[in-house]
């Protein structure tokens, strides 16, 4: 896979935002969800996307080559990636995973320079049911718990023993939970900051000023699989033009144990609703 360079832009509040480049042609940007960044979860999809597509994958700040800040509600989150979108200068897709997804529908409502958006399992808190929400609320506490105690690999693995199914639980390797240790400060203030904030990109009112196509993506084996598939309900009541696929047998760690799956759903996607002639 060809990588082209790194991209980097501001946001209005002066924290740098960078994403590595990868590719040829119109633009995808991938944005990642919790304990993630741009090429720790995405660069194995990417490489099945490449050769059609210039795929930009964005570390939101405070990962890997952007800034750290400690601001990291959700509406500086959407207004960072609608900034980094629009730094491109043509019009792209965006295709966002778990909680990035939350981020990437705020921000396709918002600009116009996103032409079509997919989402990978996105989260919806309003589609949680009161069992869900205090499981979820339970982890996190226990993440804190954890986290005081400067034991960031082991938060790190309660969070992904809470997503994956213990299937993809045994693929996932040392390393790569390692390196989520070192998001785990960051992540809680984002879960803080996201549980105080008034603002919701997937309240129903804000669905509805997207205009954009959307593709809605989830599957079907994993402790919170009930969660996406009813978040993917829940998006697709409240915006017009949506097409859902539904993956038996892949879980949360999809686009990364079987990236191949989900690039024959981006491409021809993405071939539809984005011009040809706005090459990166």
């Amino acid at each position: 896979m060809e990588k082209v360079g790194v991209h980097r832009t501001t946001a209005d509040d002066g924290v740098e935002l960078a994403g590595h480049v990868y590719g040829q042609g119109p633009t995808i940007v991938f944005v990642h969800g919790a304990l993630e960044d741009g090429e720790k979860l995405w660069l194995e999809l990417a490489s099945h996307l490449s050769d059609r597509f210039c795929c930009h994958l964005i570390d939101m700040r405070g990962t890997e080559m952007s800034d750290e800040h400690s601001d990291l509600s959700p509406r500086r989150q959407v207004h960072d990636l609608a900034a980094y979108v629009e730094s491109i200068g043509a019009p792209v897709g965006v295709i966002g995973e778990s909680g990035g997804a939350i981020w990437t529908l705020g921000a396709t409502a918002r600009s116009e320079a996103i032409a079509a958006a997919a989402l990978y399992e996105p989260v919806a808190f309003e589609a949680a049911t009161q069992e869900l929400a205090q499981a979820f609320e339970g982890e996190v506490s226990l993440m804190n718990e954890l986290a005081e105690e400067g034991r960031w690999v082991e938060a790190a693995e309660v969070f992904f023993r809470g997503v994956y199914s213990d299937e993809e639980w045994a693929t996932v390797s040392k390393e790569y939970v390692k390196l989520s240790g070192r998001y785990v400060q960051r992540q809680l203030q984002e879960f803080e900051q996201l549980e105080e904030s008034e603002y919701s990109p997937t309240d129903s009112d804000e669905l509805a000023e997207i205009n954009a196509p959307l593709l809605l993506l989830n599957g079907t084996r994993g402790p919170l699989s009930e969660w996406f598939e009813q978040s993917v309900h829940h998006i697709a009541r409240h915006v017009d033009d949506t097409r859902t696929r539904r993956f038996d047998g892949l879980g949360h760690s999809g686009p990364m144990v079987h990236p191949e799956l989900i690039a024959d759903e981006l491409r021809p996607f993405f071939e539809r609703t984005l011009p040809r002639a706005e090459a990166s």
